[in-house]
């Protein structure tokens, strides 16, 4: 039909300069005619994926949002849009390679942020879990700009653990968990047993909190030894925990699918050198210790895995 595509025409001429209510209407009437069947995502991804260099943060989390539930649903099941995989997956490199990508204060670094953003929680949700997604990650590693470099690097040391806002609201849900657990209100619990029904699963439940404060109250006056620490965790969590639970999993398939291994760990490492070995005069930027640190453990960790070399 025409209207969809008079819609496209417009924003892809015109998105700079456009007002950004009417921008952001525009992308919603886009979003649900392609809810609707009316037009088809290969038209609408390449033009969401420009939009991502608009410097309007709501318009760029709605379009990260619904990429990525497109993708899930047509990728749902068994079933696997290779099309559509393969198109979005090269318009992510050349997003990422782009010229202006490198300039951390341009327009494109926030659409090659974004783009790797979209790549990486796709393959969390084990929808693209293949070599050319995972190489589309590895190419972002060498990236000038610090913030899209480490959001990749931490990607292949850690390809489950979430960045950015996502991980800044998990960790406040874990903190606030954590608090809840070491301090328990019984005059509250002690109430709402009183006001409420009583029934067997409250029964258990008060015994179970009422256990674990005492042992918590016990824990802090020193009465309570130290190898019953692990006991404790299982009173209060009620169910038994493994000693080797808290450790970390290292999953290493993210690395056997990296193209090149030797090639890709001599580029960091003399970004490494470089950046060791480099001055701040003449404007050349230097990373920082804490980034070459990660940067190094990435490196040894393909050493190891791939039983590579590496020629200082």
């Amino acid at each position: 039909t025409r209207f969809p595509k008079q819609l496209i025409d417009l924003l892809q001429k015109h998105y700079p300069v456009l007002n950004g209510d009417l921008r952001k209407s525009i992308v919603q009437a886009l979003i649900l005619l392609r809810s609707r069947g009316v037009v088809s995502n290969l038209r609408v991804m390449p033009l969401f994926f420009t939009l991502f260099r608009c410097r309007d943060k709501g318009l760029r989390k709605l379009l990260y949002t619904h990429i990525i539930n497109d993708v899930k649903l047509a990728n749902k099941g068994k079933h696997r849009n290779h099309k559509l995989n393969k198109a979005l997956q090269g318009f992510m490199y050349t997003m990422i390679t782009a010229a202006d990508a490198q300039d951390k204060h341009g327009e494109g670094a926030l659409a090659a942020k974004k783009s790797l953003d979209v790549c990486v929680e796709l393959y969390r949700k084990n929808i693209w879990t293949d070599a050319k997604a995972v190489n589309v990650v590895a190419q972002a590693c060498f990236s000038p700009i610090t913030k899209v470099m480490m959001t990749a690097v931490q990607f292949f040391l850690n390809p489950q653990r979430r960045s950015g806002d996502n991980d800044e609201s998990g960790s406040e849900a874990e903190n606030d968990g954590s608090t809840k657990k070491k301090y328990v209100n019984m005059q509250m619990i002690q109430h709402q047993s009183n006001v409420n029904k009583k029934t067997k699963y409250r029964t258990r439940v008060m015994t179970r909190v009422a256990r674990a404060h005492r042992r918590e109250q016990a824990k802090k006056l020193g009465q309570l030894p130290a190898s019953d620490d692990e006991d404790d965790d299982e009173v209060s969590g009620g169910k038994k925990k493994k000693k080797n639970a808290g450790k970390p999993v290292v999953n290493f398939d993210v690395l056997s699918l990296i193209h090149d291994p030797q090639g890709f760990v001599e580029k960091l490492f003399a970004r490494v050198h470089s950046s060791t070995t480099a001055t701040k005069r003449g404007g050349s930027t230097v990373d920082r210790f804490e980034v070459r640190l990660v940067l190094l453990k990435l490196i040894s960790r393909l050493i190891g895995h791939h039983q590579l070399q590496l020629m200082a």
